[in-house]
């Protein structure tokens, strides 16, 4: 049971990163201002680490590449489509 769960989860996510390769999305969030701290410019984002969490409402995880050199990834989490969160902290 675990395995299969861990192997839809796998494939959610190879969905996930597969969208968000399409020219169309790559180019329309790329350089763009953070919709909840204008401070931050998001560069790209970083497919390799987004993914869908493993909850009800299966929330996309969004990682942008921060345009500040120093800065650290930006993330955010997408649930039901109209709920937007910056998660400001992060520890992989």
């Amino acid at each position: 049971m675990a395995r299969q769960r861990k192997e839809n989860r796998d494939k959610i996510k190879l969905l996930v990163q597969e969208s968000l390769k399409e020219n169309h999305c790559f180019e329309a969030l790329s350089n763009i201002l953070c919709p909840l701290d204008p401070a931050l410019l998001c560069k790209q984002i970083h497919i390799s680490k987004c993914k869908t969490m493993d909850s009800k409402m299966k929330p996309i995880w969004i990682v942008f590449e921060n345009a500040d050199s120093f800065g650290q990834d930006i993330n955010f989490i997408f649930k039901n489509g109209d709920d937007l969160r910056y998660v400001k902290h992060v520890i992989d």
